[in-house]
């Protein structure tokens, strides 16, 4: 049995065929490029951020660097720290007179920078001197300053720390830190260390001006891949919402 269908239900169809077959695939390549489009410039876009980023961060480590750096060009720094060279003791005297110059030191280098949480200087012989009286101990502890040998090992250059513990306050707590060992210059003896505790606020200023979305994460690690800071703006993130930047 033959079906036969009307012409003009014939030219119907056709018709509709016609229309709708170049609108299926107008609307599959336009759909297609599209997307491509946005993937490439958001991938561009995100690019651009972790540069502004990283050179933000480049200038906010290199300030902080050099309040590492002054220890060496401080004649009354200096000669306390020889002063105090000797072996790790479990009880440290510390005169008005060596006290009253380091505070005075640390404090002009550190008043009034929301970004510190506080700058500390670790003799050889267990004495610590900071700008915070009440909330930093008089010695630090040699079995709970692990984060000593990380410092140690950059032999005189800048050591970004990772959080960590920070047992020298009388309330501990895990910090991010920037350090470096402080060396005799004519000898190249350690004298001490150096150590500047960060607070959250630095890193916060220099995302304050980036637009993340609302399920994006920005992320701060060091050179080893060890996360020092990161902003969130949900708790629901995929893994391709993150953004990384390294110091």
């Amino acid at each position: 049995m033959k079906f036969f269908l009307p012409l003009r239900t014939k030219f119907i169809v056709l018709f509709c065929l016609l229309i709708t077959v170049p609108l299926l695939l107008i609307g599959t390549i336009t759909y297609t490029k599209y997307r491509s489009d946005v993937e490439r410039n958001t991938l561009e876009l995100t690019h651009q951020i972790v540069d502004q980023i990283r050179i933000n961060l480049d200038r906010y480590i290199k300030e902080a660097e050099r309040l590492t750096l002054t220890p060496h060009y401080d004649d009354n720094v200096m000669e306390i720290l020889r002063r105090h060279d000797g072996p790790h003791r479990e009880q440290i005297y510390l005169t008005t007179d060596e006290t009253t110059k380091m505070n005075l030191f640390i404090s002009s280098l550190s008043f009034d920078r929301s970004e510190i949480e506080a700058m500390i200087i670790f003799a050889n012989d267990g004495s610590v001197f900071s700008n915070l009286d009440l909330t930093v101990k008089r010695s630090w502890d040699r079995q709970s300053s692990q984060w000593m040998e990380r410092v140690k090992e950059e032999d005189g250059g800048l050591a970004i720390l990772p959080p960590h513990d920070a047992t020298y306050y009388t309330d501990p707590k895990k910090v991010v830190s920037i350090a470096r060992v402080i060396r005799e210059p004519y000898t190249n003896r350690m004298l001490g260390i150096v150590k500047v505790d960060l607070t959250g606020r630095g890193f916060e200023k220099i995302l304050d001006d980036i637009s993340l979305t609302n399920r994006s994460v920005l992320q701060i690690r060091d050179k080893n891949g060890e996360l020092l800071y990161a902003s969130s703006g949900t708790d629901q993130v995929r893994e391709d919402d993150y953004i990384a930047a390294t110091v």
